[in-house]
Parts: C-alpha cells; sequence; structure tokens
C-alpha cells in the first residue's frame, strides 16, 4: 500500500504548517504500522493451513475406523482389534490437543 500526504500552503500560517506536518507524520506512522501487520500475518496463515491439515487428517483417521467397523461386524475378534485401535488414537489425539492448547489466563 502506497500513499502520499504532501502539503503546500503558500504563505500559510506557520501553525497550520506544523499542524499538518504532525497528521502527516502520524499518517506515515499508521501506514507503517498496517504494512508491519500485513506482513506479521504469513506465520498465523501458516499455522492455520497445517491445523486445517491435521484436522482432515484426524476426520479421515475417525471415517475409515468408522467404516472397518462397519465392514466387520460380524468379526468379534476383528471389532476389538478396532476398538483397541481407536483408544490409542483418541488417547494420542487428546494428548497432542492438551499438549498444543495453551493455559488458560482466566485460570
Amino acid at each position: 500500500m502506497s500513499i502520499e500526504v504532501h502539503n503546500y500552503y503558500p504563505n500559510s500560517d506557520p501553525d497550520i504548517s506544523r499542524r499538518l506536518g504532525r497528521i502527516e507524520k502520524a499518517l506515515t506512522h499508521i501506514i507503517e504500522k498496517v504494512e508491519r501487520m500485513a506482513l506479521d500475518l504469513g506465520p498465523i496463515t501458516q499455522e492455520v493451513t497445517e491445523i486445517g491439515t491435521v484436522v482432515d487428517s484426524a476426520v479421515s483417521l475417525l471415517q475409515s475406523i468408522a467404516q472397518d467397523i462397519r465392514d466387520n461386524i460380524a468379526n468379534q475378534a476383528k471389532l476389538s482389534e478396532l476398538a483397541t485401535q481407536l483408544d490409542t488414537k483418541a488417547t494420542a489425539l487428546g494428548e497432542a490437543v492438551a499438549a498444543n492448547t495453551p493455559a488458560d489466563p482466566n485460570a
């Protein structure tokens, strides 16, 4: 983003020129901050993408296990094995979420 502000008032009041200069300086400062904020969004965008990938993987895993259960409804041994796998994956997912959840600052 590029915004340029120039003020020129021939024979203007020095007080007005000084005030306009301060306004111009403030606007320049605001523009610089906006540009820095735009650059700072890169890492956040990347993290959101990575989290989306992890969530999609977890959903896919759960759907796969659900389908395996439906496919093996008559095989009690296979169902027991799938239940154990599901418990293991659920525990791992819960631990990962807990490990990556910031502490509640209000607690």
